[in-house]
């Protein structure tokens, strides 16, 4: 395999693959390697973070998170990487919790890009989502007003568009 030395998300795949093969030295040594050639992402300290939860390791650790607690994208990341121990050691709750968490950050994320591409149908598609997640977790208020949002910015839409229906049967549930 040919890896292009200037494209992060190549280094971060091949830090996943290594540690999905249990080469853990290798996994550690492509983020590193990244970082050397001046790289930057907040997907790198994820990774390291999570070679180290393989090898039992804490070394570095407080600092790795903090590194990721200064951008959202490693915020995002620290909270599934946390799920995912939690689940590891048995604390189900703990991870679900973390993952609901995660999951709403998730659609909000993409609701706030609507104000960069206002024009784009699909990120209008993040309300519905948001709302279906508040629903299942029995959070009505919340969904009833992701709904709402989702139905002010398709006003104008054509009614018979099947995720339009969809959405309206699901929102005339929840007044009932």
């Amino acid at each position: 395999m040919r890896l292009d030395p200037g494209i992060v998300v190549a280094w971060v795949r091949l830090s996943e693959k290594y540690r999905a093969l249990n080469r853990f030295d290798e996994a550690r040594a492509a983020i590193e390697s990244a970082i050397q050639r001046g790289l930057h992402s907040g997907e790198f300290p994820a990774q390291l973070l999570m070679v180290n939860a393989a090898q039992g390791q804490t070394t570095g650790e407080e600092d790795l998170r903090k590194q990721m607690q200064a951008s959202p994208e490693g915020a995002f990341n620290l909270t599934i990487f946390d799920a995912h121990i939690a689940a590891a050691h048995g604390r189900l709750d703990r991870a679900r919790e973390l993952l609901r968490e995660s999951g709403d950050a998730d659609f909000q994320h993409i609701r706030n890009l609507h104000s960069y591409y206002p024009d784009d149908p699909l990120i209008s598609l993040a309300y519905v989502g948001q709302a279906r997640g508040y629903q299942l977790l029995g959070d009505t208020t919340k969904a009833r007003t992701a709904y709402q949002d989702f139905f002010a910015l398709w006003k104008d839409a054509d009614p018979d568009i099947p995720i339009l229906k969809e959405a309206k049967a699901e929102y005339g549930k929840l007044q009932s």
